[in-house]
């Protein structure tokens, strides 16, 4: 059961008994922040490994490059290496810019 509402204050289905009508837009449009505040750090975060796993595969090729000798095989394989990690790092660099873009 519920209480009656005390002689001088609003009405239990006042807006102003819980903060009006800004605050609960205030409350709503701050959980979808929230939510795409969180979203975001989470992309960062598999950027930031991404990005770091490609300059790690692009160094591991530049080393099999300098180490083949004349080992064709070996310095193609450094090649290959070095081509996917900037392909794959172009690649999410364009996903990151067209989510960029469609985020806004």
């Amino acid at each position: 059961m519920v209480a009656p509402a005390q002689a001088g204050s609003p009405p239990l289905n006042e807006p102003a008994l819980w903060g009006g009508a800004q605050n609960i837009d205030a409350l709503t449009s701050a959980g979808g922040s929230v939510q795409k505040g969180a979203t975001k750090s989470i992309f960062e975060f598999i950027g930031n490994i991404v990005e770091g796993l490609a300059v790690l595969m692009i160094i591991i090729g530049g080393i099999q490059i300098s180490t083949a000798g004349g080992n064709e095989s070996g310095a193609k394989a450094g090649k290959e290496k070095i081509v996917g990690a900037l392909s794959g790092l172009a690649f999410f660099i364009l996903i990151r810019f067209i989510l960029g873009i469609v985020g806004k």
